[in-house]
């Protein structure tokens, strides 16, 4: 399955165990995002994906898939002329989600 996959996967899935009245007709989308954001979401989603994983094999696969978007944006950002952009944004992967 490619990084895609698994992140569509996984919104169907957090989708389908909300109530049905609950559930809009469509999963919610988010079209205004700038393409880096969308990345970096889709990179920490897969290493969330990779930390709940049932087996090593799964886990490194998903941890690969993270490590390719993340690339992807970092040479996005550099050649844009953003290099701290680009280094926030790498901080930014291992950020936790809640402030503890």
């Amino acid at each position: 399955m490619s990084a895609w996959d698994h992140i569509a996967e996984a919104r169907i899935r957090a989708w389908l165990r909300t109530p049905p009245a609950e559930r809009a007709s469509t999963p919610p989308l988010a079209p205004g995002l700038p393409l880096e954001v969308q990345l970096l979401a889709d990179v920490r989603q897969l290493d969330r994906m990779a930390a709940a994983a049932e087996d090593a094999a799964s886990a490194e696969a998903l941890r690969r898939q993270a490590s390719d978007l993340m690339i992807r944006l970092l040479v996005l950002l550099e050649g844009e002329g953003r290099p701290l952009a680009a280094k926030r944004f790498a901080e930014l992967r291992y950020q936790r989600d809640d402030p503890a």
